[in-house]
Formats: C-alpha cells, sequence, structure tokens
C-alpha cells in the first residue's frame, strides 16, 4: 500500500470522524430538548419544533452518509451546511444571546462541516494526484 493511498484513507477517515462526532452531538443535544420539550408540554408548538428539530437531525446524518458514499457531492453539501450556518445562526441570533455563545455555537455548528467536507474533498484530491497509487 503506497503512502498517497494510507494518505487518502486517513483523510477521509478522518472526516468521518469529525462528522460522525459533530452529528452525534447534535443529535444527542437535540433529542435531549426534544424530550425536555415533549416532558413539560404537549401543546402544537412543542410538538411542531421537536418535528423541525428531529429533521434537522435527520439531515445531519444524511449529509454524513452522503459524503461517505460520494465523497465530492457530501463534501460539497457538508462544506455549505457549515457556511449557511455560520451565516444564518449570527442573524437569527442577533440581539437574543450574547456574544460568546454565539462563538460557541459557531465553533460546534459551523466548524465541524466545514472541517469533515474539506477533508473529504483533500481526500479525493489526493486519490487525483496519484490515481495509480489511489487504485491500489
Amino acid at each position: 500500500m503506497s503512502i498517497t493511498n494510507n494518505r487518502r484513507k486517513w483523510l477521509r477517515r478522518a472526516g468521518l470522524i469529525v462528522g460522525l462526532v459533530w452529528a452525534g452531538w447534535w443529535t444527542f443535544f437535540i433529542l435531549t430538548s426534544v424530550f425536555s420539550d415533549a416532558a413539560d408540554s404537549v401543546l402544537p408548538e412543542a410538538i411542531r419544533a421537536s418535528v423541525i428539530l428531529i429533521v434537522l437531525v435527520l439531515i445531519l446524518w444524511a449529509s454524513l452518509a452522503i459524503a461517505w458514499k460520494r465523497p465530492f457531492i457530501g463534501g460539497i453539501v457538508l462544506i455549505f451546511e457549515g457556511l449557511f450556518t455560520a451565516v444564518v445562526y449570527p442573524i437569527m441570533a442577533s440581539g437574543n444571546i450574547e456574544a460568546g455563545v454565539t462563538v460557541l455555537m459557531l465553533l460546534t455548528l459551523s466548524l465541524p462541516p466545514l472541517a469533515a467536507g474539506v477533508l473529504f474533498l483533500l481526500s479525493l484530491r489526493e486519490g487525483q494526484r496519484h490515481p495509480k497509487e489511489a487504485a491500489d
């Protein structure tokens, strides 16, 4: 096995690990929020919010699955998700949440999908730079 092939696999696995930690953390966070809201109230607003949060969790896992099966498309999707949240979250939170909390949210919400997407794309680039070695 060549060094290039090892590097390509390492980049892809690192992207998957970053993505799994990110999706796992947000799954935990969102599901605990859903169960907390469900215990407090069964109002239609709480149910609607819970459904939206569960859909968001499914989107996180779907984007990671796409990245694993199709690294180029999935890498682009993950980068888009990271950039989207980096732009939309501060706009939604402006005036309602302290700046420090917004920075923390950006670090945990936007940075991991950006990093995972870049790692997936770098793994592809590594395979394209040395296609003969990557095929081994």
